[in-house]
């Protein structure tokens, strides 16, 4: 029996096997300060990087400073075929240190670059990673498609992914065996 766990939203400490990656859609601070909180790696996928960046411009992060409040939340890679990440965003996270790889791939989104990354890190370190996906569930409708589609596709090979946005909490049950299985 499978048990889910949404732990990760109560801003838990970071989980080694926990990894976050940031999309291009709207999020409120408080959640990405639970999220944030709660994984050991995050990167952003291609345009989130601009979403980063931005969000330390609302309210809720102006009474800390804001380039101080944005230099706490450095993401450890920012990925894509970087058509969506401003230059002044790149130029920003690049001077940090912030790794930013051009993936020219067109067969695949940015969502799935970052997953791919993932996958390369668990090879490495022989182990597998919960992923929660900060966004994909509210904005433009083929986008949303496609991460319900890819949150299915990944349930055959990882035991846990999340979608996250401010008002959803996604994920796929697998099959429970009963009397018609």
């Amino acid at each position: 029996m499978k048990t889910w766990d949404v732990g990760f939203l109560r801003a838990n400490p970071p989980d080694s096997q926990r990894a976050l990656i940031i999309l291009n859609q709207p999020f409120c601070p408080g959640l990405l300060r639970r999220l944030w909180n709660s994984c050991a790696w995050r990167c952003c996928a291609d345009g989130g990087a601009n979403r980063l960046y931005d969000l330390f411009s609302a309210p809720d992060f102006v009474d800390c400073g804001t380039s101080r409040a944005r230099s706490r939340y450095l993401p450890d890679l920012i990925k894509g075929d970087l058509d969506s990440i401003r230059e002044d965003v790149r130029a920003y996270y690049t001077s940090l240190g912030v790794p930013v790889i051009k993936d020219e791939d067109q067969d695949s989104t940015d969502l799935m670059k970052c997953v791919f990354e993932i996958q390369k890190r668990e090879q490495s370190e022989q182990s597998q990673q919960e992923i929660i996906l900060l966004g994909g569930l509210s904005g433009r409708l083929d986008q949303t498609i496609h991460t319900l589609s890819y949150l299915h596709k990944l349930h055959t090979t990882r035991p846990y992914v999340f979608a996250v946005t401010d008002d959803n909490v996604a994920w796929v049950l697998g099959a429970v065996p009963g009397p018609c299985s």
